[in-house]
């Protein structure tokens, strides 16, 4: 995962396994961003992110994420949990961000993508199934949709 905006907090935090929760707070992150027209975590380096993270989703826990403390920066030290939730006002927390969007089913899937736990993040057939793709007002059909002329379709 290059883009440190869009990057999950396993590999923050050390993990070096890659899989589909990784792409999948990828796009949560990218959700966030195209309903807000601004990343939601917008870090300048790890550390930074990290709070912003923490800012954002409140900070991780053992209790919905057992072996969090084992994770790479956390044993060796490098960085320690944080024992209550202090916002550093380096970013809002997700409530707080979304508060003037009433749809909760949209926060819903936001939070399914964005779980710290990658055991607990959804799938992509979760977010698929999230009840936000089926509110009112509907995604315009595809057969509705414009279709505009290319010029690289064109032929001599």
């Amino acid at each position: 995962m290059v883009s440190l905006w869009y990057r999950p907090p396993e590999l923050l935090f050390g993990l070096e396994r890659y899989d589909q929760g990784i792409d999948n707070f990828g796009a949560g992150c990218i959700m966030g961003e195209l309903l807000l027209g601004r990343p939601v975590m917008d870090g300048r380096n790890e550390m930074e992110q990290i709070q912003k993270m923490f800012d954002f989703l409140g900070p991780p826990n053992e209790d919905e994420w057992p072996g969090l403390k084992r994770m790479p920066v956390f044993r060796s030290g490098e960085m320690e949990l944080p024992k209550q939730w202090q916002s550093r006002n380096t970013g809002k927390h997700i409530l707080d961000v979304f508060r003037r969007w009433k749809r909760t089913a949209g926060i819903k899937l936001l939070n399914g993508l964005l779980k710290y736990n990658p055991n607990h993040r959804w799938k992509a057939a979760d977010a698929l199934d999230a009840d936000w793709f089926t509110e009112m007002p509907c995604p315009t059909a595809q057969s509705l949709m414009p279709t505009f002329p290319t010029k690289h379709n064109k032929t001599p």
